[in-house]
């Protein structure tokens, strides 16, 4: 079976096929482009049975499969933000100073703030020394040049804006402790796509892959 993985913002490319120990699982390593549309565009043709994505990674994968450049049968997404920032329409988000608070500090002092950040996708989680001891950052996580534009993909391209009709059957894995994307974005998520099922694991918060690989390796 073809398994096509999308990381998170700021994360290794390996991160997921790296915890779950998937020896054979191509990688995309979205940062290497400058946005959203470039990646869609190096995708344009591309097929994997089965496709796992994590947090901005789902994000991209969800708007590439949207557009036609991505296709797959089966869809794992953990993790993934509906609509990252608070809109008028949409409440169940983070609050859009503290948004541009984390964008500024990460402008300023990227290496300094992602290592922070990593404390924030941990919080709450049960399992959080182990959580905190298996992160890694990307090698390039000091470049702002290379990863600020995806963070104002969370931003500018939520997911609550495309059409999800023609998403394959999709497993939808969600932290209950998840202080990076609420609880509720799961279940919206859910009700936009047309065959999705939702497994919310307890205690744990934005990194199921790490908290509980093997749970997840059984999961796919």
């Amino acid at each position: 079976m073809s398994l096509l993985t999308f990381s998170g913002w700021g994360q290794p490319a390996d991160a997921l096929s790296h915890a779950l120990q998937l020896k054979h699982a191509q990688l995309f390593d979205y940062s290497h482009y400058a946005g959203m549309d470039p990646a869609i565009d190096a995708l344009h043709g591309t097929h994997a049975e089965h496709v796992v994505a994590w947090s901005l990674g789902g994000q991209l994968a969800l708007h590439a499969i949207a557009r036609g450049a991505l296709s797959t049968d089966r869809l794992t997404l953990i993790g993934v933000p509906f609509q990252f920032v608070q809109t008028d329409a949409y409440a169940d988000a983070m609050d859009r100073f503290t948004f541009e608070t984390f964008c500024d500090n990460y402008a300023r002092d990227p290496a300094r703030t992602a290592t922070r950040f990593q404390g924030l996708l941990a919080k709450g989680d049960s399992r959080f020394k182990q959580v905190m001891a298996a992160f890694r950052n990307h090698p390039q996580i000091d470049d702002a040049a290379r990863w600020l534009p995806w963070l104002h993909a969370l931003d500018h391209a939520p997911v609550a804006a495309i059409d999800l009709r023609h998403t394959p059957a999709t497993t939808i894995i969600h932290g209950s402790e998840d202080g990076i994307v609420p609880v509720a974005q799961a279940h919206a998520l859910a009700a936009a796509l047309p065959h999705a099922t939702v497994e919310m694991w307890q205690g744990v918060a934005h990194a199921p892959h790490l908290h509980a690989p093997e749970r997840l390796r059984a999961v796919l």
